[in-house]
């Protein structure tokens, strides 16, 4: 089963897409959070929550406390969107690399300047002068390097067929 937050209109408006492993909606309703998946585990029997083997979704807090409350062994079945995790560690990365610049010596500090964008590049974008620039980084910034590669290890589990 998936849960999906989607934003559906210019402001602060979303409507929660519930849906079955092949994609099929099984429910829409008109906000997000606790109540909106909440609503729908409530109107299942005990032997389709039981069924149910995998939770999708990202990391909303109010969808997570209402896995936790109404289906059985959530902490077991939660599985995070892929994409949202990407992103958490990629603003872990980044956090790191601005702690670290300001220590890093005078010259090595002016050239990793303006290099937030090359620690979060996708293979596809990595040109041969963005890989050496980024081991040279790598060699400089060695906690954001160790961040950066766990992000990178972290990345390939979802690739992995």
């Amino acid at each position: 089963m998936n849960v999906d937050e989607v934003a559906f209109k210019k402001g602060h408006c979303y409507i929660t897409v519930i849906s079955d492993r092949d994609g099929r909606a099984l429910a829409l309703t008109d906000d997000r959070g606790t109540e909106s998946l909440a609503g729908y585990l409530r109107t299942l029997t005990d032997g389709q929550l039981l069924a149910i083997k995998t939770l999708s979704m990202d990391m909303n807090a109010g969808c997570i406390r209402a896995a936790r409350i109404h289906l059985p062994c959530a902490v077991e079945k939660i599985a995070f969107d892929r994409f949202h995790v990407a992103k958490q560690l990629g603003e872990v990365v980044d956090k790191i690399r601005q702690d670290e610049h300001p220590h890093l010596p005078v010259e090595s500090r002016r050239q990793a300047k303006g290099t937030r964008f090359l620690w979060q590049y996708n293979d596809k974008w990595m040109t041969e002068s963005r890989q050496e620039k980024l081991i040279w980084l790598r060699a400089q910034m060695k906690l954001t390097s160790l961040c950066w590669a766990l992000k990178e290890l972290a990345k390939n589990i979802w690739n992995r067929p």
